[in-house]
C-alpha cells in the first residue's frame, strides 16, 4: 500500500512507476492504464 496520491504533485510522481496502478472508484478497484 503506497498511501494516497495527489495527481500533478511532483513529490508524488514516483508512485506512477509502481505497477499495477489502481484507484478506488464507486464500483470498486479499477486499474489505471497508460
Amino acid at each position: 500500500y503506497l498511501g494516497y496520491w495527489v495527481d500533478g504533485s511532483p513529490k508524488m510522481d514516483y508512485k506512477r512507476t509502481y505497477q499495477p496502478l489502481e484507484r478506488l472508484t464507486a464500483d470498486g478497484w479499477a486499474r489505471l492504464e497508460g
